[in-house]
């Protein structure tokens, strides 16, 4: 059985590396970028399973290439973890109405994986 591939984008590496190191526990095969362009050509060939987006600071700005590189990768989970007060204006309008796209800050990390499990079984469901 093919193990779920997991792209971690972030700036903040020590929580990257946290999250990083839950999924890799739980047996997910786990890479670890920064959400610049370049890497989204790196995704282009890994192909991942799940897209993790930390956006927990002001100063996280995902660009506009990265959104439209999800919107044209429908077959790919994208969780956002966020500080609940965080205005992130594009996160909002990319997740519409699907507030399963979205896990504020802090978190348990039971909950962090049981929300991991989730997006990747709903995505196999529909997929």
């Amino acid at each position: 059985m093919e193990q779920t591939r997991v792209v971690l984008l972030g700036y903040e590496r020590d929580r990257i590396d946290l999250y990083g190191s839950i999924l890799k526990d739980e047996g997910y095969d786990v890479y670890l970028l920064y959400p610049n362009e370049a890497n989204i050509q790196i995704m282009n060939t890994l192909m991942p399973h799940i897209v993790l987006v930390d956006v927990t600071k002001v100063h996280c700005q995902i660009g506009p290439a990265l959104f439209q590189w999800l919107q044209e990768h429908t077959e790919i989970a994208v969780l956002f973890c966020m500080d609940r007060y965080l205005e992130a204006p594009q996160v909002i309008a990319y997740a519409g109405n699907n507030n399963e796209t979205i896990y504020a800050d802090p978190f348990s990390i039971d909950g962090f994986v049981e929300k991991i499990r989730h997006i990747q079984l709903k995505k196999t469901v529909l997929h």
